[in-house]
């Protein structure tokens, strides 16, 4: 019993996995990395997801760069991981999304980060329209792009969103779903739950996060 409980406790214990898998870095760099996220982060990860968001940040972090990006295909789940790292700041996720949409990608999951010094690590998981990965080589440099472009202020995303998919809208005019929006502030003592149910189409995540970045609510 006591050795199960042990070894229970170790894989429970994310901080610890992950310092062993860094353990060639210097301690001083363990200890920020430890202090830099927020508890959730530590248990919505595995060690190898935080291990590589570690390493990505540590690099980021040294060039100075405003943006990074990473991303990685899975064949398996036919979906494409992509990482984005930036100063976090209101309306970030609204943009990511909606330029993720102007560049065909459809959104199947995200998890959104910040960390204490201000700065956003989102994970979006992504597929093309026809629902395999997004990942050619032509449409991941016009993804990054746009996502330069949405950022800086220079995309009107609804436009794109709309030049990407011009048939969408007459599709839409067949299938009638009244959207229905649950919200719940008693499922958590610091956030809001908003549950958002429609029909999907490109763009639908944008549409929701705008709306609420509209109503001066953050996204966490």
């Amino acid at each position: 019993g006591g050795k199960a409980i042990a070894n229970f406790e170790s894989v429970a214990d994310p901080k610890a996995a992950v310092r062993a898998q860094l353990a060639d870095w210097p301690k001083a760099d363990l200890d920020k990395l430890m202090k830099r996220h927020y508890e959730n982060y530590w248990y919505s990860n595995d060690a190898e997801t935080i291990v590589r968001h570690a390493k990505l940040v540590r690099r980021a972090d040294s060039e100075g760069r405003p943006l990074t990006t990473e991303t990685s295909a899975d064949k398996f789940r036919a979906v494409t991981e992509f990482t984005l790292y930036a100063p976090d700041h209101p309306g970030l996720f609204a943009r990511v999304a909606g330029a993720m949409a102007s560049a065909g990608a459809n959104i199947v999951d995200a998890k959104v980060f910040t960390t204490n010094d201000g700065m956003a690590l989102d994970m979006f998981f992504i597929q093309d329209m026809e629902g395999a990965a997004f990942d050619k080589p032509d449409r991941l440099k016009r993804l990054n792009l746009a996502i330069d472009r949405a950022l800086s202020g220079d995309l009107k995303l609804r436009s794109a969103i709309a030049l990407e998919t011009p048939g969408v809208p007459s599709r839409a005019r067949i299938f009638k779903v009244e959207p229905r929006v649950l919200i719940d502030n008693a499922a958590s003592n610091r956030w809001t739950v908003i549950e958002v149910n429609g029909r999907d189409r490109p763009g639908f995540l944008y549409d929701v996060t705008r709306g609420l970045y509209d109503a001066n609510l953050t996204i966490g």
